[in-house]
């Protein structure tokens, strides 16, 4: 589940993050960046939301990590 998601969006209690994807993208630019595709599922199970969360690390000390996280 995607804590990043839960603080960045306002997801009701009873809803449940569900990962439908992972892609890594390679790396890039001296970035190394993972894409991951969630939906929001409602208490029936409905689909109400899809989220985009990347994780991008940098190939070079200090591997800093930055999450960017958008809704579709």
């Amino acid at each position: 589940m995607s804590d990043e998601i839960r603080k960045r969006f306002n997801i009701p209690e009873g809803h449940v993050l569900e990962q439908v994807s992972m892609d890594w993208k390679g790396l890039r630019k001296g970035r190394d960046n993972d894409e991951y595709v969630f939906n929001q599922l409602d208490e029936s199970g409905n689909v109400v939301a899809t989220y985009d969360e990347i994780h991008s690390t940098s190939a070079y000390p200090p591997f800093a990590t930055s999450i960017t996280v958008n809704k579709r």
